[in-house]
């Protein structure tokens, strides 16, 4: 689901606002449009849901059965959920597609990811998409690994011929397979989205669907 902040939302729930107090109002317009979006998502997949609030470590907290994940940018608020008999986890990540500023390069990408990008045209561009598709990687993991980890971490492939994206992990995710990892991007309408998932164990897939 995906909705701009700008526009008018659902009220938040109860367990929602608990932790919305001390939020700036621009802050507040765009959480309100991730879990508008979020509880959109929710409906599609047929769950109910009292609500979506926020984890100790300021992650979502999905109802039971669902894993999911929010992002927004000030223009645009997505969210993708899934049940678990599906995917194992996913995340997302959107961004304003605009070149990544030139001071931050170096401690986004490693040396590898700089010689691929600047092989290739519009590098601080893809700069940007890398840096979005680690995000979305590390929402993807927190939930299973439950580790603060440093973009240096992950490697990004980009295969832009259909849109994907490989994962390498190095640091805590070096005993970590990330070949598991199914990384997707877009760039449109002004913003970049991707998105990593883990598909669930085929004999849980396979359940659901018999």
């Amino acid at each position: 689901a995906a909705t701009e902040p700008a526009h008018a939302h659902r009220s938040l729930t109860a367990s929602e606002c608990q932790s919305t107090s001390a939020m700036a109002p621009r802050r507040l317009l765009e959480f309100t449009a991730g879990r508008t979006c979020a509880h959109e998502a929710l409906a599609l997949l047929g769950v109910p849901s009292s609500g979506v609030p926020i984890g100790p470590q300021r992650e979502p907290r999905w109802p039971l059965g669902v894993v999911g994940s929010i992002s927004h940018s000030k223009d645009l608020a997505v969210a993708a959920v899934a049940p678990v008999t599906l995917l194992h986890a996913i995340g997302i990540d959107v961004e304003p597609a605009l070149p990544l500023d030139a001071d931050l390069l170096g401690r986004i990408c490693s040396p590898a990811e700089l010689a691929r990008l600047q092989s290739g045209p519009d590098s601080a561009l893809r700069a940007k998409l890398v840096f979005s598709a680690k995000e979305s990687v590390y929402k993807c993991l927190w939930p299973s690994t439950r580790q603060f980890l440093e973009f240096s971490d992950v490697e990004i492939v980009l295969e832009d011929s259909d849109e994907k994206f490989r994962v390498v992990g190095w640091g805590p995710l070096r005993e970590l397979s990330c070949a598991s990892l199914v990384g997707r991007y877009t760039v449109a309408a002004g913003h970049i989205i991707t998105v990593a998932y883990m598909e669930a164990a085929r004999s849980a897939a396979t359940a659901v669907q018999s």
